[in-house]
Order: C-alpha cells, then structure tokens, then sequence
C-alpha cells in the first residue's frame, strides 16, 4: 500500500500506522470456546525503498508510531507482514487486516491488489 506525503511531518507531531486483527476475540474468550492468540504482524515503513521505521508485535492491534524522525515529503510504502498462526487458522475474519493511518495531513492510499 502507498501514499504520498505533500509537506513534512514532524516528529513531534502524531504519525502512526496501525494493524488491526478482526474476528470475535473477546466473544470467543467470554464464550469460553477456546483462547484467542493474536498473530504476530511486521509493519514496515519505506522511501524510495529505503527502511523509515519497522515494528514487529504480537498483539492484535499492532502499531508503528513514527516519533524519532521527521517525514518529508514523498511517496511512501506501508507493509504489512501477518505470520498467520494456528489460532487465525479457526476463523476466517482472524485473518482480516484493519489498516488505519493518523496523520494531520490528508494522504490518498495507492492499493495495489
């Protein structure tokens, strides 16, 4: 997935990329049909293919906050790595991927399916 960035993104102002895993978690948790265990996901953050910032969580909703570095302006490319596991083997919304970009600036997402 790519966007582009028209002026600088400070790092001190708010650029967080998350991933966030679907599915009845919490019902199946209180339904006591059995535990949910969040896939581990990779978010990688590149220009001009270059690496800006990584993270690499086990929770089902993942985050890459960008606060060390300022963000020019550019095409940028999101990746988005699931390792499914077992558990996301048992439902098929496990494996669906909320993807949701905050920013102040307004950016247009390139999908590329």
């Amino acid at each position: 997935m790519k966007f582009e960035l028209k002026q600088t993104i400070n790092r001190k102002e708010n650029f967080t990329i998350s991933a966030t895993q679907q599915g009845n978690r919490l019902g199946r948790e209180r339904l006591k049909t059995g535990t949910f265990e969040p896939t581990p996901i990779k978010i990688i953050l590149k220009n001009s293919g270059r690496i800006v910032a990584r993270c690499y969580a086990r929770n089902f909703n993942n985050f890459l906050e960008v606060d060390d570095i300022d963000l020019e302006p550019g095409m940028y490319e999101i990746d988005i790595e699931p390792v499914w596991n077992p558990c996301a083997e048992t439902d098929s919304d496990y494996k669906v991927l909320c993807i949701d970009l905050f920013c102040k600036e307004k950016v247009t997402f390139y999908v590329e399916v």
